[in-house]
């Protein structure tokens, strides 16, 4: 009977060593996890924390860029607007052709009718007489 008990007492010593090794290892286990769900809180409290900051600046940068780019229209508006002008001013000052040559920067062959035709144009500016004397 002593040694009945004797088994039985060694067998229920054997279950608690490993109950205690097992429960042991979960504590490790538990303290571990309870370890890695703190610092994802920690992430998830600075995401929470930071994400309205971050929405805030690209909803500002997103602006900014709309604003360049409404910008860079009007000014895009103006120089073809101005660009025209320029172009119709060079179409009355010279002859259609010579004027297209010399937007393609092309060399121009000045005819002598074209040369009187300036002449006379700058002959009409008061005091021309006097500077083409000089230039002689």
């Amino acid at each position: 009977m002593i040694s009945g008990d004797v088994r039985a007492l060694s067998s229920v010593t054997a279950h608690v060593m490993t109950y205690v090794v097992v429960t042991s290892e979960l504590e490790g286990s538990v303290a571990h996890a309870k370890g890695e769900l703190a610092a994802a809180a920690v992430i998830l409290v600075i995401v929470i924390i930071l994400s309205p900051v971050v929405f805030l600046v690209i909803h500002r940068m997103t602006l900014t860029i709309q604003n360049y780019a409404l910008g860079l229209s009007k000014k895009t508006k103006e120089l073809r607007r101005e660009k025209k002008r320029s172009d119709t001013l060079l179409y009355q000052m010279l002859p259609k052709s010579v004027a297209l040559q010399l937007k393609l920067s092309k060399k121009v062959c000045i005819s002598p009718f074209f040369c009187c035709f300036v002449y006379k144009l700058l002959k009409r500016a008061k005091g021309f007489d006097r500077l083409s004397f000089l230039a002689v």
